[in-house]
């Protein structure tokens, strides 16, 4: 009896090439008008954070707070874009993770799949 071809071994040598790679990426975003700027790396590790020269005088310790936080933010959304683009590469059975997520399929649907579409509540 001839065995299915079991998809997990390509899939986790794609996944050590990503994280290799990743590893060598840094993000950096910033605050509005960039008073403050965070450089993190693809693992959300903080690299380095910059605030423009005499921003905390010019500003009150709330407002510089609000650039902190801004900023972090930022970074972290940007770092999610950048894994999420190299994770959909990823391909499973001749499809992508990105080809998952263009399709997606709720709870419900898979549910209904199963087990037929659920009576409508009168």
């Amino acid at each position: 009896m001839a065995q299915a071809a079991n998809p997990v071994g390509p899939v986790r040598q794609q996944e050590r090439e990503l994280l290799d790679e990743l590893e060598l990426r840094r993000v950096t975003a910033s605050s509005p008008g960039g008073v403050v700027t965070v450089t993190c790396t693809a693992d959300f590790d903080i690299d380095e954070v910059q605030c423009r020269p005499g921003a905390p005088e010019k500003h009150s310790a709330e407002r510089m707070s609000y650039h902190f936080t801004t900023a972090m933010r930022a970074v972290d959304r940007a770092v999610m874009a950048l894994r999420q683009h190299a994770f959909s590469r990823i391909r499973i059975d001749g499809d992508t993770v990105d080809g998952w997520r263009q399709n997606p399929e709720t709870g419900a649907d898979t549910v209904a799949a199963c087990f037929g579409s659920l009576p409508k509540s009168g």
